[in-house]
This record gives C-alpha cells, structure tokens and sequence, in this order.
C-alpha cells in the first residue's frame, strides 16, 4: 500500500508541475515588457497593438506557437496596422480663424496620400484628382455632417458636397443630397458616390459610382439630386455629389442631405421635389406626400 500510495503522489507531483508549467508560459496582456514587446513560447517578439489585433483571430495555443516568418506574413495578409497616423482636420470661418480641428486616425495609405498633398479619387470612365484641402462651409448634428469643399478649375469651379454619419441609422432606404444653383450658375459634367465601412470606421467595406446618366440622378437648370439606397451591410456612410459649376460669378450653391426616415419610402417617391430655396436644406421641395418621410436637415451654402 505505502509503494503504491507514493506513486499515486508522484503522478500528482507530475500534473502539478505540468498545469505549473502551463500558467508560466501562457500569454497575458500584464505580461509585456517596458517597450511594450512580449515574447511568444517559443520566442517570436510580438508588440502590444500587434497581440491585441492577434487575439482578436487566432487562440493563445497558435499565438504562442508563431514564428517570425509566420507572424511577418500574417501581418502582410491581413493587413493588421504596424504604425498608428492622425491626421488632423483644422476649419477656419472666413477671416482665417480657427473655429474646429478634428483629428482621426488614417491608414498607411491615406498618410502618404496626404504627405503627397492630394488625394486620388477613383472615377468611372476618368480620373480626377482634388487637392487636400479645407472645406469652404460645414454642418453637423449629433448624428451626421455635412461640408462642402470648392476647387478652382480653368473656366469652372468643382463643387464637392459630403454627407457623412456618425453612427448607422436606424432606417436605411432612398437618402437624397443635392445641389441647388442660384441665377445664371448651371451644373454640368456631374457624378455621385456612397461608400460604407464597418463598425471600426477604418475598413471601407463597399462602395458605388453613379454617373450623370443614373436613373436615381434628377437634373435640372436649378441642380442636381441623387437618391442613394443606403447600404444594409455596412455601419458607417458616407455620401458624395460634385460637379463643375459654370457662369458661377458671386452665385450662391446650396447643399442639403435628407435622410429617409420611413421605411417604405420609394425610388420615385425620393425623386418627387423641386430645387427650391424654400425646400428641405435650401434645396429639396418635396412633395406633401412625400415631406413628411424626411429629417428636414438644415443644409449649407457658399457664395462661389
């Protein structure tokens, strides 16, 4: 009994010591040295921000066991971020002086884009490329912002209107932004854009073209309008329309972006307003039918 009773004991040492073993050598977020550096089992060097995008895809078990080879090509295949860049956004009223400065965390990318001092818009059937720049005019509420940007061209001016939320609505259906001309100023050569993210806002998971020949498009001598379906699958939205603005001397252009707060409203029922000063953001005059199914956001302006 006493032989058998040690070796009962010494069994039990050995679970003890491996289950010791176990807890040693598991990873922990308190775990990482003053440089922020962890070493896996078998002695890859893992930064902190690295680790967190890494326990976010894969169990401790394949954490502790990768090596540099191997965590240097799942760095390259999913694209986890290796250097954090902030760019910041400063708005100045018309005298020049500061009223807001935002600052938002950018890709690789986007920081070189910028370095560059422009930005690369992929077009349609054509390229066009916009300088970074400020935006003339902004708005915001709670939920969403709008701000118009206006470059110089060689015998027009390209107005650029965004509309961007800051959290998913709760209704996603026919949306409408637009541009309204005032006088002589007619809109020509124009094109629209709806881009979705994911809930992180750093992935830009769809996006859509539409050109001046889109039947969502309304165009006429007063401005254009362009009813979007807003995306089901993505969280946050962004939605642009910009064109070249001609006869455009001490004219006024208005913004406006409505979002759709009935779930039944339609293609054709979004498309039934006339350009109007009077109308939902100094643009859309909708129907009375069809007013009611709107937020009646306030819209911006700029004398060109």
């Amino acid at each position: 009994m006493k032989k058998i009773f040690k070796n009962s004991l010494f069994i039990i040492a050995i679970l003890f010591a491996c289950i010791f073993s176990l807890k040693v050598n598991a990873m922990s977020i308190n775990d990482f040295d003053q440089n922020d550096i962890i070493k896996n089992k078998i002695g890859t060097k893992i930064p902190r921000h690295i680790y967190i995008s890494l326990e976010n895809k894969y169990d401790i078990k394949k954490i502790n066991s990768i090596t540099t080879d191997e965590l240097n090509e799942i760095l390259k295949h999913y694209s986890l971020p290796v250097e954090e860049y902030i760019a910041t956004t400063t708005y100045f009223d018309s005298k020049g002086n500061v009223i807001d400065s935002i600052d938002k965390v950018i890709t690789e990318k986007e920081a070189l884009e910028i370095e560059k001092n422009q930005k690369i818009i992929p077009a349609m059937t054509y390229q066009e490329k916009r300088l970074v720049s400020t935006p003339k005019v902004s708005y915001e509420t709670n939920a969403k912002k709008i701000y118009m940007y206006v470059e110089e061209s060689s015998s027009s001016k390209i107005v650029t209107f965004f509309a961007k939320w800051k959290n998913t609505p709760n209704v996603k259906k026919f949306d409408v932004i637009g541009l309204r001309t005032e006088g002589s100023a007619s809109i020509n050569f124009y094109w629209a854009r709806q881009s979705g993210w994911d809930s992180s806002g750093y992935d830009e998971i769809r996006n859509q073209w539409y050109e001046s020949s889109s039947s969502n498009f309304k165009s006429t001598s007063k401005g254009i309008g362009m009813s979007m379906n807003l995306f089901d699958d993505t969280y946050y939205h962004e939605l642009t329309i910009a064109g070249y603005v001609y006869n455009y001397s001490n004219k006024k252009i208005a913004g406006s972006y409505q979002h759709a707060t009935n779930s039944s409203i339609t293609l054709a029922q979004s498309k039934s307003y006339s350009f109007s000063s009077s109308g939902y953001g100094g643009v859309f005059k909708f129907s009375n039918s069809v007013a009611s199914k709107y937020d009646g956001m306030k819209g911006i302006y700029y004398t060109l």
